[in-house]
């Protein structure tokens, strides 16, 4: 268990307010919760590493919580800063299957089922299979999982919508499916 050199109260108060601030310059994309969970992780750390000569606890705790936000996100994202640059806003930040689902209509011009099913399979193994891509922590892997396995779509297709080379989509592939055997056991 963390000690933190404030109270519990002030703590979720800070983190509160950095989740805020990454909510608010996501547009509302990514779920408050998890913005919370990851500031939270950022003030952990923060007590690990915080020297009170230098600083309060709640500047410094308020800055590492943020700065971990924008790491979270960093990880998160599948194109590099200079991809990124270079699609000069041409390619949305994806960060959950909805949205994923509105970008890949948008860009193959293609109908989308309100339900989300595994061709050939009953709900409960299309639940299942969701539940294993779900075992991914990062969302751009998250993402080449639910494209091939639902949607069907070839590493070529993946990688011309997500900006990057065919052979690259086969090494997230492949390191997405070593994440889930890892975690499934």
């Amino acid at each position: 268990m963390t000690d933190f050199p404030i109270p519990l109260a002030d703590v979720l108060k800070i983190a509160d307010q950095a989740a805020w601030w990454m909510f608010s310059k996501t547009k509302g994309k990514l779920a408050f919760a998890d913005l919370k969970q990851e500031a939270m992780l950022g003030l952990i750390g923060a007590v690990r590493t915080w020297n009170p000569i230098k600083s309060s606890f709640k500047t410094y705790g308020s800055t590492r919580a943020r700065f971990h936000l924008m790491d979270y996100l960093r990880r998160q994202d599948h194109l590099t800063r200079v991809h990124r640059k270079k699609s000069k806003g041409h390619l949305p930040n994806v960060f959950s299957f909805h949205a994923l689902n509105e970008v890949v209509t948008d860009r193959l011009q293609v109908m989308v089922d309100e339900t989300v099913a595994v061709p050939g399979k009953s709900t409960l193994e299309s639940d299942y299979a969701e539940s294993l891509i779900l075992m991914v922590s990062n969302y751009r892997l998250r993402d080449i999982l639910y494209l091939h396995y639902f949607r069907g779509l070839t590493f070529k297709a993946i990688g011309k919508i997500m900006g990057i080379t065919e052979s690259r989509i086969s090494q997230l592939h492949r390191a997405a499916i070593e994440t889930i055997r890892r975690k499934a056991g």
